[in-house]
Formats: C-alpha cells, sequence, structure tokens
C-alpha cells in the first residue's frame, strides 16, 4: 500500500477534528445532526473517529472568501 492510499484510511479524533475545523465539539455535533459534517465512524465500544478523507473533502468543499462574496 503508497502512503497516499495509507493516508486516505487515517483517523482522526474529536478534538484534531474540532482544532482542524475550527469548531467547538458541540458546533461539530450540531453540524452532524444536521447533515453538513461527515459523520464519524465507530472504532471501539465508546470510540468513534472521522476519516482524514472525509474531513479534507468537507474542507475543500467551503466556498472561499471569494466566492462567497465576502471582500
Amino acid at each position: 500500500m503508497s502512503r497516499e492510499t495509507i493516508e486516505n484510511y487515517r483517523l482522526l479524533s474529536c478534538k484534531t477534528v474540532c482544532q482542524t475545523i475550527g469548531f467547538s465539539r458541540s458546533t461539530l455535533y450540531a453540524q452532524i445532526q444536521c447533515g453538513t459534517f461527515p459523520p464519524p465512524v465507530k472504532i471501539g465500544k465508546n470510540a468513534v473517529a472521522w476519516r482524514e478523507a472525509d474531513v479534507v473533502a468537507w474542507i475543500q468543499a467551503r466556498p472561499t472568501s471569494n466566492e462567497s462574496g465576502g471582500e
């Protein structure tokens, strides 16, 4: 498996996701409830994580300030 393929399977903790996208934990879960952020995958009895590829895709799908009419 190539390094690029392995990176597609990397899992991120809630803390890492929140730091990466700038959301609080409660905002993250509210966005998941609304269907506007990818849900986590269950990795254990009481543990979840997010696929890095899903988080990156979500970030890339966000409009830039120029696209949203900001200056």
